[in-house]
């Protein structure tokens, strides 16, 4: 279910506590580090994905979503469009690390295309 309005993403914020953010950068000025500070402000424990970095936002960081060591509510992924699936995965409840995750959100930046014939 793709949900864009601000009830359905309020909702979704309310019941999801725990967010693993795959591919949060560690540089402030980009939309996922934006995020993840605003998301922090506001109670909510947001664990870093990124097989890059040892530690953002003073959180340790991991190198994928099966090595993260506590239930995680919900999965928001900040990769290039040409990266992600055309619709996000549906969590596993089965999958190690996380367990009992219920939303998933993909958050991306459109490929670089030319534009079409006139």
């Amino acid at each position: 279910m793709i949900v864009s309005d601000d009830a359905g993403i309020r909702r979704i914020l309310e019941s999801n506590k725990t967010i693993a953010m795959v591919g949060l950068s560690p540089k402030e000025d980009r939309p996922s580090n934006i995020v993840a500070r605003y998301l922090m402000a506001r109670g909510h424990t947001v664990i870093p994905v990124n097989p890059g970095q040892r530690e953002i936002l003073g959180q340790p960081c991991y190198a994928s979503l099966k090595d993260i060591p506590v239930k995680v509510d919900m999965v928001d992924v900040f990769r290039n469009a040409t990266t992600c699936p055309p619709s996000p995965p549906t969590p596993s409840p089965s999958a190690p690390g996380r367990s009992g995750c219920s939303s998933t959100s993909c958050t991306s930046k459109p490929p670089n295309r030319p534009p079409p014939p006139a």
